[in-house]
């Protein structure tokens, strides 16, 4: 055989290998299962959604020239989550699922085989911990004197470490035995975290610090595939909400615990944009019931600092950094000019009082009028106006005078200063980060800047904390 029979032998060979290994073919066979459709689900981003979907019939194969993505996946009927199968890489994308009722077998897949055995086993303990439980309840209903019980307590104690300590032992003999799965980052992440110390137990404020410091002692930093997981993102959102509720009694705390999770997250970028855009959703954005203006500042500026930030995140995030870096409280409030209903014009600045409550609006805007209406409403607002300690000016920053004064004529409370931003300074020179209206800044007599964002639902406790 010559040489260039050789080398086309060697490229068939090497072209059949490589095709062979592309694709995926999933044989899904179900009993004692009901629907009108079969879908196969991805998890994209936060949720999953529908990859295929075939008419439901008792055997459907999923299949495609692709190769799927390593993650989690699931098989669901019609709404019904009914089997789920883990992809850990291209290789082995072949198997056959059968699915009966609760119970699901795999043919020619190992992984998913032995994930389902270890579920099995776990199952095993949950129970045994159940037992536990039922013996304590049993025990304290039957009326036993208190010493015994506090011996009996004792022993259950000690059976549930036993019990919790083989349980981990198990986890990580698994883990051991196939570190390259994806289902051992899986498990890996639901380690749990060493018992809290006595005193964590007794103070809810200690507790939620010390699980918002160890939740993620397990989490797989390192396994990239991970972060695209169902797992990595319900860990990750309670990661994000301990932090937007410890940050609010120990944000020294919180801020150490935000770095150390990205720190540790930037062995792969690909998984520090994942997590990093997880907890944007929860405390970066305006939108959300969570934003938390001091903790994004924390996560842009880490991710500022991370030399392996590709270019198109590190515009974005010089962006971000620049606009909420603006007005924070401390800081001084700009100064502009408004126009009176009497077309007079002053600067913020001019107007004198221990407080000033600014309230950025657009009249028409339907959350800026029911705002309006919660403020007037407020007892201790109207007290601290009419005892001559806090003023309230309401700013129109758009173009439309004809909106701003009959705003002035039909709605405007008297008790109030209101004027109109007609120079266009605010936004032509970026003077406040008011993207989202309505937007209340609180500042003091020499127009520093206590609160930014201040909520409707938050001017009460503020002015009474101020002694108004």
């Amino acid at each position: 055989m010559n040489i260039k029979s050789i080398l086309a032998t060697l490229l068939l060979v090497f072209t059949f290998g490589w095709a062979s290994a592309q694709g995926y073919e999933i044989k899904v066979s179900v009993n004692n299962v009901k629907g009108d459709t079969l879908h196969l689900q991805t998890f994209k981003t936060k949720q999953f959604n529908n990859t295929q979907s075939f008419a439901f019939a008792p055997s459907v194969v999923f299949k495609g020239k692709e190769s799927l993505a390593p993650g989690i996946y699931q098989i669901v009927a019609d709404t019904n989550l009914i089997g789920t199968f883990i992809i850990s890489d291209k290789k082995g994308q072949k198997f056959s699922m059968n699915i009966d009722g609760d119970k699901t077998t795999y043919i020619n897949s190992p992984e998913n085989t032995a994930f389902e055995e270890y579920l099995a086993k776990i199952q095993d303990f949950n129970k045994q911990m159940d037992g536990l439980n039922q013996e304590f309840e049993e025990m304290r209903n039957s009326g036993i004197p208190q010493y015994m019980m506090q011996t009996f307590v004792d022993s259950l104690t000690a059976r549930a470490g036993r019990i919790e300590k083989a349980r981990e032992a198990f986890q990580r003999s698994t883990i051991a035995a196939h570190p390259t799965w994806l289902s051992s980052s899986l498990i890996q992440a639901s380690i749990r975290m060493p018992q809290p110390p006595a005193e964590a137990m007794q103070n809810r404020n200690v507790y939620r610090l010390y699980v918002t410091e160890h939740l993620l002692d397990n989490f797989p930093f390192s396994d990239e595939r991970f972060y695209s997981t169902s797992y990595a993102f319900d860990i990750t959102n309670q990661f994000t909400r301990l932090v937007w509720e410890t940050g609010d009694y120990d944000f020294e705390s919180t801020e150490k615990f935000v770095n150390s999770a990205l720190d540790r997250c930037k062995v792969t970028p690909k998984g520090y944009g994942i997590f990093f855009d997880n907890m944007e959703r929860i405390v970066g954005s305006l939108k959300s019931p969570y934003w938390y203006e001091d903790l994004y500042l924390v996560m842009l500026r880490n991710a500022l600092a991370y030399n392996q930030l590709d270019e198109a995140r590190k515009v974005r995030y010089e962006k971000l950094y620049d606009i909420h870096n603006r007005n924070l409280a401390g800081s001084q409030l700009p100064d502009f000019e408004i126009k009176l209903g009497n077309d007079s014009v002053i600067n913020i600045y001019s107007i004198e009082s221990d407080y000033l409550l600014l309230y950025f609006q657009n009249p028409d805007c339907p959350t800026c009028t029911k705002v309006r209406h919660e403020l007037a409403g407020m007892e201790v607002l109207n007290r601290a106006i009419t005892n001559g300690r806090l003023k309230v000016v309401t700013v129109y920053f758009e173009k439309n005078e004809k909106i701003w004064r009959n705003f002035l004529k039909n709605e405007a409370n008297p008790l109030y200063i209101h004027g109109w931003e007609f120079n266009d300074k605010i936004e032509g020179e970026g003077l406040f980060d008011i993207r989202i209206i309505p937007f209340m800044f609180l500042v003091d007599k020499n127009k520093k800047i206590l609160k930014k964002d201040l909520l409707h639902n938050e001017v009460e406790p503020w002015l009474k904390s101020l002694g108004l």
